[in-house]
């Protein structure tokens, strides 16, 4: 019985992979139209949670925010805490 226990399980989560992807058929999502900018109601915040741990990496997550920035044009204000 613990023999066939994993091998029919995974033929059981195919068998509903295989339904479920059969059942629900795809549709075009709804986009949103930024080409004038990201207006005041749809910004985002990111938090990226880090522990400084020496100099080397502190060094390194200023670069990475350092090309976040040079990657978004649009007006942001960056919080470092």
């Amino acid at each position: 019985m613990l023999l066939l226990l994993l091998p029919s399980s995974q033929a059981a989560v195919q068998l509903m992979n295989y339904l479920c992807d059969y059942a629900a058929t795809p549709s075009i999502l709804p986009k949103l139209d930024f080409i004038e900018g990201i207006p005041d109601d749809c910004v985002t915040m990111v938090a990226v949670p880090t522990l400084l741990l020496n100099e080397e990496q502190v060094r390194g997550l200023v670069e990475s925010l350092e090309v976040r920035y040079l990657g978004n044009h649009d007006r942001i204000s960056i919080l470092v805490c």
